[in-house]
């Protein structure tokens, strides 16, 4: 269930499952931490923006909002920004190419993208977004997986037991990686869990989720291997033979694809 304090211009949200998506009907501002996320346009419709602002000030949500939530490196939290809430339907994502980066519905073919229902899952199967301040850069070429990567932020799969709405800062803790070939490209999945989450006590490695939640894992690959499927489109491909990889291997993905966004960041700034 739904409780909210309302300030001027803000709300402090903490959100139920099954209320998490009128959130993106909600012409009111969500409060995430210091950040604000701020609705313009129609939901559902290609004008809709999601805007952040800090302290009455535009920001990006990619380049402004750190990466690293924690002191340093050593047992890291992370801040993820949230795109799609899980068991919705809106293909959300972070534009790379708007100004300030915004969260808009992504359209394919001059349509809205909506997802469909695929396996054991109603909508999307977990809380999906973006680390800010990486990039996996196309023009970076992994011999070892034979693609480059897809452009974007690195993704985040949260698979915490909390429904968090589009725009919402959450810091996670990395508990490992699947290696996706989507459109030929390369698209990691960072497996991530948040530190105020119930169970996240239980969760410190990838082995741990099926423990606890068994069974889970295959089905978020499967997801991933076939939810293009409804669009006429081929099965998702893996790399490391389909296997999740343990946190240790995720986290020198994040640092990586950190590593290639500040490279883009600096070569912006010396043009």
């Amino acid at each position: 269930n739904l409780k909210v304090k309302c300030s001027t211009a803000m709300i402090r949200c903490l959100v139920s499952s099954t209320l998490a998506s009128s959130f993106f009907r909600s012409r009111v501002p969500i409060r995430s931490f210091s950040y604000i996320s701020r609705p313009r346009g129609e939901h559902k419709s290609a004008d809709y923006r999601l805007f952040f602002e800090l302290e009455g000030k535009h920001i990006s949500p990619w380049h402004h909002i750190p990466l690293l939530a924690s002191p340093s490196w050593n047992e890291p939290i992370l801040n993820y920004i949230v795109e799609i809430p899980r068991e919705s339907y809106a293909k959300y994502e972070i534009s790379t190419r708007d100004e300030h980066n915004p969260i808009k519905q992504d359209i394919k073919n001059g349509r809205l993208r909506f997802l469909s229902d695929c396996g054991i899952f109603k909508g999307y199967p977990c809380n999906y977004g973006a680390l800010p301040q990486t990039w996996e850069d196309q023009a970076h070429f992994y011999h070892e997986y034979e693609a480059s990567g897809d452009n974007d932020p690195l993704d985040v799969c949260d698979i915490g037991s909390q429904i968090f709405p589009s725009g919402t800062v959450v810091k996670v803790k990395v508990l490992g990686v699947l290696g996706l070939i989507d459109g030929g490209e390369l698209d990691w999945k960072v497996i991530c869990i948040p530190i105020d989450d119930k169970d996240a006590g239980s969760f410190n490695d990838i082995h741990d989720v099926e423990k606890i939640k068994p069974g889970y894992l295959s089905h978020l690959r499967n997801w991933y291997r076939d939810y293009k499927l409804v669009d006429g489109k081929p099965i998702n491909k893996f790399i490391l033979n389909g296997e999740y990889q343990n946190k240790d291997y995720a986290l020198k993905i994040v640092q990586e694809t950190h590593e290639l966004w500040k490279k883009r960041k600096a070569d912006i700034l010396s043009d």
